[in-house]
């Protein structure tokens, strides 16, 4: 259902985006398996990001399986010509995909779901937060199902994506025996209204990173997922009992911190001066961030706020740079000091 096509005509689902029929109906036609990605010049997907769909009708093609880069034949515009709806699929594709990486790596789980057929190693962060008061009721109820099938459920609680179609009806069902309305999971907002949660939660936070003098707490578990950098860094120091690091980036603590605000939310903050915009440049790279993400578009907010052009902001970033490789040979000399930071020299 979800690989591409190249057909002659458009289907049902190019008509009911085109048209902007609404939500029930573009999902019905979706159960009845109306191929999603198919292409007369345009995918479904091309249309909904054309017209005036509700953002909820792009994340339910998004969670169903539609693809983000099928360039279409006809027009030479991205596939998403509306900045809020370029920002909505770069967000989706970020950080559910952080979010799947996370459950899929098997390096950093704490907990083991017994199944009828099997066992599954994931965190219970997450899962605690995604089910709140459910937590218990869902581990207890898993000892009954089968592996494959809770496997495919915690995709989507980790995710908010729907990986497996078919079973799509059972992790619905599944969902209504723990409690939890799984609609409201998937998606990029399913996922980061649960995060913004978390983001609130100072008691369970257990790192710390230090900027110059200042402390900022987060979880430890949503840096391995959302940067390659601290991911690399945990790894490297896996007996490191340690729970904080100096960050020896030069970004200045307003900056950090919008950072991390933006590692659970997706969103950077409204307040950010001016005079720091050149530092959230090359936030992307030098932490390595996911370059699906929709940070860079999060950036372009804020220039068009303060009509910062490309030559400006790149002047200013340059000098920045500039300060950078002055100071590099200094954080080396400070990293050997300290071993936990070794993985933030670049």
């Amino acid at each position: 259902m979800n690989q591409p096509i190249v057909q002659d005509k458009n289907n049902l689902l190019h008509l009911a985006c085109e048209q902007v029929v609404g939500l029930p109906i573009t999902q019905n036609l979706i159960q009845l398996g109306i191929p999603i990605n198919a292409q007369n010049g345009y995918t479904p997907l091309h249309f909904a990001c054309w017209k005036e769909s509700d953002d909820d009708v792009i994340q339910l093609l998004l969670v169903s399986g539609a693809e983000t880069n099928i360039a279409n034949n006809k027009r030479p515009e991205d596939l998403t010509i509306n900045q809020k709806k370029k920002e909505l699929i770069a967000g989706f594709n970020g950080i559910t995909g952080d979010m799947l990486h996370l459950f899929e790596e098997d390096d950093n789980q704490d907990i083991t779901i017994n199944c009828i057929d099997g066992k599954i190693q994931a965190h219970s962060l997450i899962l605690q937060v995604r089910f709140g008061e459910n937590y218990h009721k869902a581990l207890q109820i898993f000892r009954l199902k089968k592996k494959e099938l809770i496997e495919s459920f915690l995709r989507v609680i980790y995710s908010g994506f729907i990986h497996n179609k078919e079973q799509f009806d059972a992790i619905q069902a599944l969902g209504n025996e723990i409690g939890i309305d799984i609609s409201s999971k998937i998606g990029r907002n399913g996922v980061v209204k649960d995060l913004k949660i978390l983001y609130n939660q100072e008691e369970t936070k257990d790192f710390t990173i230090i900027v110059q003098t200042k402390k900022f707490r987060i979880h430890k578990l949503i840096l391995i997922a959302r940067s390659e950098l601290y991911r690399g860094m945990f790894l490297l120091n896996k007996n490191d009992t340690s729970n904080e690091v100096n960050d020896y980036s030069e970004k200045s603590a307003i900056v950090i911190q919008a950072l991390i605000q933006y590692l659970y939310t997706d969103e950077l903050p409204d307040d950010i001066p001016k005079e720091l915009v050149p530092e959230l440049e090359d936030i992307v790279d030098y932490y390595q961030l996911n370059p699906n993400s929709s940070f860079n578009f999060q950036l372009e907010k804020y220039k068009m706020k303060y009509n910062l052009n490309d030559l400006n902001t790149n002047q200013e970033n340059t000098q920045f740079t500039q300060q950078q490789n002055q100071n590099h040979d200094q954080f080396i000399s400070e990293s050997k000091k300290d071993d936990r930071s070794l993985c933030m020299i670049l």
